[in-house]
């Protein structure tokens, strides 16, 4: 069964982090900070 479609809304991005087999990407807070400080 195919995926639902995408909404596009102009201006809204969905991203998602996900590591190999769920594994974490980011190991410390400082990482997940300065990514959040980089999509600013």
């Amino acid at each position: 069964m195919p995926r639902k479609q995408r909404i596009d809304l102009a201006g809204y991005h969905h991203v998602i982090n996900r590591g190999v087999n769920h594994s974490k990407v980011f190991m410390e807070d400082e990482d997940y900070e300065t990514l959040l400080f980089l999509f600013k």
